[in-house]
């Protein structure tokens, strides 16, 4: 082989390692962010959680809906990131609440 076919695929060689390194990246950053998104969706829910049952030790019963939570509770709900389920089956027994990305 001569040098001038080893420096040519030294050279292929090394673009396409930076290739697949740059796809590798973009990959990670893709999860990365996936990641933080679940986290976001799993914090809401459980802000939602927890003063649903701050209402009902206080109250006596769980709260007929998110609004009223957002108004009495101070719950900040993410309406530009996801949407929510929230149902109270009866007044003494938790509320159904999922929270699902936009």
């Amino acid at each position: 082989m001569r040098i001038r076919d080893t420096r040519f695929l030294t050279s292929v060689a090394g673009i396409a390692l930076a290739g697949i390194l740059i796809v590798a990246v973009f990959v990670a950053l893709a999860g990365v962010s996936g990641n933080q998104s679940d986290r976001n969706r799993e914090i809401q829910q459980e802000a939602i959680r927890q003063a649903a049952l701050q209402c009902y030790a206080l109250e006596g019963a769980y709260p007929p809906n998110l609004q009223y939570l957002a108004d009495r509770y101070g719950v900040i709900l993410d309406d530009a990131s996801f949407h929510f389920r929230y149902e109270v089956p009866a007044g003494n027994l938790p509320p159904i609440i999922e929270v699902f990305p936009k």
